[in-house]
């Protein structure tokens, strides 16, 4: 049960990382959907 969990943290923490990266990446386009409103 022990080792299933720690798999599990293991697993999450990598998630994290990849949702960081994909916002990282994320936020250079919404200049131009802001450009996009005033228009």
């Amino acid at each position: 049960q022990q080792q299933q969990q720690q798999q599990q943290q293991q697993q999450q923490q990598q998630q994290q990382q990849q949702q960081q990266q994909q916002q990282q990446q994320q936020q250079p386009p919404p200049a131009a959907a802001n450009v996009r409103k005033p228009g």
